[in-house]
C-alpha cells in the first residue's frame, strides 16, 4: 500500500471478488467501477458470439442462458473452452452437459 501512496501515475485494479479487499486499500482507490453479471439477454449474446457456428454447434440459447446465470461474461467463455476442448479430446463434433 505504501507504494501506491508513492505512484504518481495510474493503476487500474480488477477483481470479482471486491468485497474481500482491505478498507485501506479500496480507501486508495480514487474511482471505483462496479460491472454487473450479465443478465439473460447477454448471457444468449455471450453464448452466441462464442459459439459461432450455427451449422457446427447445435446449441439452445435460451435454455443456456437460463443456466447460466450468475456466470460473468469470462465464465461463460470458460464453459464453451472447455466443452469445445473436451469434444477435442474425444474426438467428436458432440458435447452434452
Amino acid at each position: 500500500m505504501q507504494e501506491l501512496d508513492r505512484l504518481n501515475g495510474v493503476v487500474i485494479i480488477t477483481t470479482n471478488l471486491f468485497e474481500n479487499h482491505d478498507p485501506a486499500l479500496l480507501r486508495r482507490i480514487q474511482r471505483h467501477i462496479k460491472f454487473r453479471t450479465p443478465d439473460a439477454f447477454m448471457r444468449r449474446e455471450l453464448f452466441a458470439i462464442h459459439l459461432p457456428n450455427p451449422d457446427q454447434v447445435k446449441a439452445v440459447y435460451a435454455v443456456l442462458s437460463e443456466l447460466s446465470k450468475g456466470l460473468s461474461g469470462g465464465d461463460i467463455l470458460n464453459v464453451c473452452v472447455k466443452r469445445f476442448m473436451l469434444a477435442a479430446r474425444m474426438r467428436t463434433r458432440s458435447v452434452e452437459r
